[in-house]
């Protein structure tokens, strides 16, 4: 049977704590031990692989060349959880030199739309790095998602075709969360939490207000989290793609503040050292940071309560994965069973 088109959204956050995590993901797009060493040029016997050559490849292979592996037709996007029209939102001590040159933010596809004829393995790169970690301190991966993906979504400017040349009416699409922290989105304030980028400027410029603004303080999305806009409205979001005819089905994933408990992942604190070993010492509120000593290598992330709760409202089981891994391959595997086996209709 033939496979409906992929579109692959991946809402990556881009503040100023996800530097490793984000060479942890671009590590993760290819591995030199993998037979697939070019992504345009799959060996035969490796194309559209059984699911135990799948599981063999799995072991080796990084993410790009899965994805030339199981063939197809297919369209990759990579936007950031910043909807400031540009990511230069950042305290000086950021960009002591100055150097920084603004990127376009809200509800657009860094380095453009991927697809199979490309170079994906170099495309995915650049665009995984390309996101940078100049982005707002309010991660706001819903609002991201919406001002991209929904006809009614406000974007900067010249990026307002990017969401209509990624999505197509015969799709699948996957929406792929990665992030260290919780979702903050609000749609502007509309319901009653205090907007951060009012005032802004259309397009690149100086806005000082986001920094000494009291109510732009990150720990007011922790604080109060019932003026957020519902996860519900984003969810309505989707089902009006499917609905209007705009993408057949919807898979969405997370990549955050999980950790193991036994029975699967949930939404928490999380941390992991040097040796591997996983615990949930972060503080519940914008405590990422202050669980790793001075001299410590370890990776942390706050709970991604809102993200888990967005994608469980979508898809009952849900592919979840812990920002906190070494290697991303593995929360990001289940995406190839996905296209493989079809998966279940989500409304």
């Amino acid at each position: 049977m033939k496979r409906a088109p992929l579109d692959l959204l991946f809402v990556v956050d881009n503040s100023g704590s996800m530097l490793d995590e984000q060479n942890a993901l671009a590590r993760s797009i290819f591995d030199p031990r993998c037979p697939i060493s070019d992504v345009g040029n799959v060996p035969l016997d490796l194309q559209e692989p059984s699911r135990e050559v799948f599981d063999e490849l799995s072991d080796v292979c990084g993410i790009a060349q899965l994805i030339a592996a199981m063939g197809g037709d297919f369209r990759i996007a990579v936007i950031t959880t910043d909807v400031g029209a540009c990511d230069e939102r950042l305290p000086a001590g950021q960009d002591p030199d100055g150097l920084h040159e603004p990127t376009l933010m809200r509800g657009c596809a860094q380095g453009g739309i991927i697809t199979r004829n490309d170079d994906v393995e170099a495309a995915l790169q650049t665009a995984m790095l390309g996101v940078g970690t100049y982005g707002s301190s309010r991660e706001r991966g819903l609002d991201a998602m919406h001002a991209f993906l929904a006809p009614d979504g406000k974007t900067a400017p010249g990026c307002e075709q990017d969401g209509d040349d990624f999505l197509r009416p015969d799709g699948r699409l996957v929406v792929v969360f990665v992030a260290d922290e919780d979702d903050c989105s609000h749609q502007d304030g509309a319901f009653g939490f205090p907007n951060e980028l009012a005032g802004e400027p259309e397009g690149c410029g100086d806005f000082p207000e986001l920094f000494t603004n009291p109510d732009a303080r990150p720990a007011l999305c922790v604080e109060q989290a019932d003026r957020l806009a519902p996860v519900s409205f984003y969810r309505d979001t989707l089902r009006a793609l499917v609905d209007e005819g705009r993408t057949t089905d919807v898979i969405v994933s997370v990549v955050g503040g999980l950790r193991e408990t036994g029975n699967g992942l949930v939404a928490g604190d999380c941390i992991a050292r040097e040796d591997g070993s996983f615990d949930g010492l972060c503080s519940p509120v914008l405590g990422a940071g202050n669980s790793c000593t001075e001299d410590e290598q370890c990776c942390s992330a706050d709970g991604a309560h809102r993200y888990v709760e967005f994608a469980r409202t979508v898809n009952a089981d849900s592919l979840m994965g812990s920002i906190c891994a070494p290697d991303f391959r593995a929360p990001l595997m289940p995406l190839f069973l996905v296209g493989e086996l079809g998966g279940e209709e989500v409304f």
